[in-house]
């Protein structure tokens, strides 16, 4: 049974796609082979609410719906992985914030996000505790109405270019994972360092870094929703982000076979395009199934 979209799906679908035809694909191959940042594109896409996009409109968002979302996750991912995924990205952490924050982090950070002047980071991988988050051992102090944080990230996307990020760690280190906080830290905090990761083989264009966390001091108004609550909160949060995971590889996948389709229709053997022979055709027919399936299921699960 197929999947229907509605005419604001599809308004989505062709928004995206234009943007990425004009503004990602003719520079993409230039972004990943300098690692540079896309920020003037991410501004750019922010100004089509394509940064955050189901952030409600009352924080400057577009309030789309789950398969909204998805739909333009897939889109960016189609036109180029590395900058898709700098746009993609650029709200991390921001659903958390929107979920558990208290109203002041809302009002003072998510307009900034969807309007592209701010990225935002969640921290949670450690060099030793990648998905076995309970494992984590940066840690968060109590020190009167402060919190002193400690311990060391890697691998946390927007690491040296987001203004503020959703940072997870220890605050009561014996219980496991019942003893996990979520905090809003801004970047420019004392202690606060950045480094960037960039020998990676692929989506060069998207920031990624290890961050170094030495003593970095946060009111106690800047845990998000409540503590040792945020292996929970986490939980949550992974589960939509799931989805987005999907989306990201089906905009790939239709990347490679929109390439594939062409090449085979331009590439010539024995007086005809490769397309005409039917062992290139079953492939491409078979690429073109097998995305189509994992495009209907990631819609589901949106």
């Amino acid at each position: 049974m197929s999947f229907k979209l509605d005419g604001a799906h599809d308004a989505v679908r062709r928004a995206v796609r234009e943007f990425g035809e004009a503004e990602i694909r003719p520079v993409a191959k230039e972004h990943d082979e300098s690692k540079e940042y896309p920020l003037d594109l991410r501004k750019k896409a922010a100004e089509y609410d394509f940064v955050a996009p189901s952030v409600p409109e009352e924080y400057g968002g577009a309030g789309m719906d789950p398969v909204s979302r998805s739909i333009v996750t897939e889109e960016l991912w189609r036109a180029d992985p590395g900058i898709g995924s700098a746009i993609g990205s650029a709200g991390f952490g921001s659903s958390m914030i929107l979920e558990y924050g208290d109203e002041w982090m809302k009002e003072e950070w998510l307009p900034r996000i969807t309007a592209g002047e701010s990225a935002s980071f969640s921290a949670i991988s450690e060099p030793a505790h990648g998905s076995n988050v309970a494992g984590m051992e940066t840690t968060a102090e109590k020190d009167g109405d402060e919190w002193v944080i400690d311990g060391n990230k890697t691998w946390i996307t927007n690491g040296t270019v987001a203004d503020v990020g959703v940072l997870m760690a220890k605050t009561s280190p014996g219980e496991g994972h019942r003893g996990i906080t979520a905090f809003l830290v801004p970047a420019d905090s004392e202690g606060f360092v950045p480094t960037k990761i960039d020998n990676k083989l692929g989506i060069r264009a998207s920031d990624l870094a290890e961050i170094q966390l030495n003593g970095v001091r946060v009111s106690e108004e800047n845990v998000i929703g409540e503590v040792d609550k945020g292996f929970y909160q986490l939980m949550e949060f992974f589960a939509a982000g799931r989805t987005s995971v999907a989306a990201q590889a089906v905009g790939a996948a239709q990347g490679a076979l929109d390439a594939a389709r062409e090449y085979a229709t331009e590439r010539e053997q024995f007086d005809q395009p490769i397309s005409e022979f039917q062992a290139v055709s079953h492939k491409i027919a078979e690429m073109a199934t097998d995305v189509e399936e994992a495009r209907s299921l990631t819609y589901r699960a949106a």
